[in-house]
């Protein structure tokens, strides 16, 4: 058999965890959102890798702690992996997690794109589906969402346009900006950091003559710093 060979199924009950893996990583809360993706058909699709030198019974498991957590919690007993059979346990462990990138809100929001007008479905974790649904609103569709992609802007960025374009509306007809505008302002000019800020300290900006200050550079497209405003 050669080595790190896909060999179909393995018993549970015959794989050890590695002692060296961080525990953080197969806690209860950690392990919520796979354990109800496993269960929904009780396959699980990614093999783990195991470590079994000389072919020994009882084998080494070195990726796939939080599956084999899943799996013995949901009582499978048969679990697909990869056999190694050459090397170290430790310095293969450091090669299959070292470099993983887990998928980001960007990427989520990319993939979702990228589906629609498709057969296929993606489903998006809840918390992204809403930054979605609301830069849906804020950008006009999907060719908003095609922008955001573009400009490599996650769908969090609507937690910094919201707050401020509803400021806005309080002002008078004169200072009206639309929605998209204030969206459009918000991300040409990375300016979500910033709103956040001065969100969060509450400063006494907040009056009228802040706020149209602020809505002049909207309407203008214009940046501005944190000085100008907490002086």
């Amino acid at each position: 058999m050669k080595n790190n060979t896909p060999v179909g199924y393995y018993s549970v009950k015959k794989i050890k965890p590695a002692d060296f893996n961080p525990s953080s990583r197969i806690r209860d809360t950690a392990l919520r959102m796979l354990e109800r993706d496993i269960a929904s058909d009780g396959k699980i699709l990614n093999p783990l890798h195991i470590f079994r030198p000389d072919f020994k019974e009882l084998a080494d498991l070195i990726d796939g702690h939080r599956r084999y957590s899943v799996a013995v919690k949901l009582g499978i007993d048969l679990v697909p992996v990869v056999i190694h059979t050459t090397g170290d346990r430790v310095q293969l462990w450091q090669r299959l997690n070292r470099f993983t990138r887990p998928i980001s809100a960007l990427d989520w929001m990319e993939v979702w794109l990228r589906v629609q007008g498709t057969k296929e479905v993606i489903d998006v974790p809840a918390s992204q589906r809403r930054h979605i649904k609301n830069c849906l609103d804020i950008f006009g569709g999907l060719s908003g969402i095609r922008y955001l992609v573009d400009k490599r802007t996650a769908p969090a960025v609507a937690n910094s346009i919201i707050p401020i374009y509803n400021a806005f509306r309080d002002l008078s007809e004169s200072m009206h900006i639309t929605k998209v505008q204030v969206g459009h302002w918000v991300v040409e000019n990375e300016l979500a950091h910033n709103l956040k800020v001065l969100y969060d300290l509450k400063p006494s900006w907040k009056g009228v003559r802040g706020l149209r200050k602020l809505a002049e550079k909207a309407r203008d497209n214009q940046k501005f710093t944190l000085n100008e405003f907490l002086k």
